[in-house]
């Protein structure tokens, strides 16, 4: 009875890739403007996957390790942290812990085996990421410019806020909406050489081409509005390795390869003269002391880090308790405003081995290393920078304490990882 109002039989007709293409594509589109919509999609296409299930029950059987093994260590590493609840001594924050988390268990369920039509379109759900980032930054920036826009009655432009005239409205948290400036500084970059890496595509017309690499130089600047320090410094890292190993491949038109050179490298000195990034090499370069730098320093919070994990290397804390142990830390050296302010890791690996010890971080960067491996031998450019992104904005920011990251680097690892693994095999 169940499966007749389910009308299983029309199901089937309806292609398994075109179902989760869709679900792909409105994740892509909504993650850049208001990751907080994602909930609802993530659950939709899990029902799908099971309806698909239901209707064609032999998807599944072409499994085996060496295929699956991205997919596989990501549910492993999810059911790790579950683990971490047994001996956690904060089950409620260790629960909330697990919820943002989910996407680590449902991104790969869901493209676990999507069917090669599916995995033929990543290029079109990359470019959707890419134009639905960009529209959203173009929405920010309007909405900075009609805030800054007065008429008393004469036309007055003011980009600082009343309440805070030290801000800009066209500056990190100021011109952010809806999103952290650091999350969205890491889709930035990452959309950015998405949209670059088109233009070297000689399927496209030289005018489309030229339009991509437009659109990658224009995410760039953004970074620097957005002024994330990770995020800066990870372009900056990112630009020469992208053009060194794009160079080193002979692929794309010589003209588009000295005109995107040339205009990343006028970006570089912009990116250093951004205000946040000029303070922060002022103040670490003359070895400034003062008891602000000394609270806010994440150096102050990394040796915390360290002194816990030195105690509880094996299996860490428990899921929930990093940040209890963490302040007892920052209480004990007098560092009062670091425990009032929750401040936590600011480093997804230390985070990873505080929580789950160091059975943990190997799980983990087991996947980096294998989705890494993948690339390589398939020569995945994108998702080489994809893991290098990754692995620099995680050395600054714990992104996987909110779903703006977690569910960033699920869907993207998964995906991406289906890509490589298919030009690995056909190659």
């Amino acid at each position: 009875m169940i499966l007749k109002l389910l009308n299983i039989t029309a199901f089937r007709s309806i292609s398994a890739a075109d179902l989760s293409l869709f679900c792909a594509l409105s994740v892509a589109a909504i993650m850049p403007v208001y990751h907080w919509y994602l909930p609802p999609v993530m659950i939709l296409w899990v029902l799908v996957r099971i309806l698909e299930l239901v209707a064609k029950p032999g998807i599944y059987r072409d499994f085996t390790w060496q295929k699956y093994s991205v997919l596989v260590l990501f549910a492993i590493f999810f059911l790790w942290q579950i683990a971490g609840l047994l001996y956690s001594g904060n089950l409620p924050e260790g629960r909330r812990n697990i919820e943002l988390r989910f996407s680590l268990l449902l991104f790969p369920l869901v493209l676990f085996s999507p069917g090669e039509k599916f995995v033929g379109r990543i290029p079109l759900i990359l470019r959707v990421f890419v134009l639905s980032n960009l529209g959203f930054l173009l929405f920010c920036f309007g909405f900075a410019l009609m805030r800054s826009v007065e008429f008393r009655p004469v036309f007055v432009f003011n980009p600082h806020p009343p309440d805070a005239p030290w801000l800009n409205y066209f500056y990190a948290m100021r011109l952010a909406v809806f999103q952290h400036p650091s999350y969205l500084a890491m889709y930035t970059v990452f959309s950015a050489f998405c949209s670059i890496d088109f233009s070297f595509d000689r399927n496209l017309d030289k005018y489309r081409r030229y339009a991509w690499l437009g659109t990658g130089i224009a995410l760039l600047v953004a970074v620097y509005f957005l002024s994330s320090k990770a995020g800066i410094l990870t372009a900056l890292i990112a630009i020469p390795f992208y053009f060194f190993r794009r160079s080193r491949r002979s692929s794309g038109n010589r003209k588009l390869m000295i005109a995107s050179l040339a205009a990343i490298l006028v970006a570089i000195p912009l990116f250093l003269t951004n205000p946040r990034v000029a303070n922060f090499m002022r103040t670490y370069a003359g070895r400034e002391k003062n008891a602000d730098v000394q609270e806010d320093g994440r150096v102050v919070i990394w040796e915390s880090a360290g002194r816990i994990i030195r105690e509880n290397l094996i299996l860490g804390v428990g899921t929930g308790d990093s940040q209890g142990a963490l302040n007892e830390k920052y209480l004990e050296k007098g560092l009062k405003k670091l425990a009032e302010n929750n401040y936590n890791a600011h480093n997804q690996f230390l985070e990873i081995v505080l929580e789950n010890g160091i059975v943990g971080l190997i799980l983990f960067i087991a996947i980096l290393f294998i989705i890494l491996r993948l690339a390589v031998r398939s020569y995945n450019l994108i998702t080489v920078m994809f893991i290098l992104i990754i692995f620099i904005s995680f050395l600054f920011e714990t992104m996987l304490n909110r779903l703006a990251g977690v569910s960033f680097f699920a869907f993207f690892a998964c995906l991406l990882s289906l890509e490589s693994r298919s030009i690995d095999n056909s190659g």
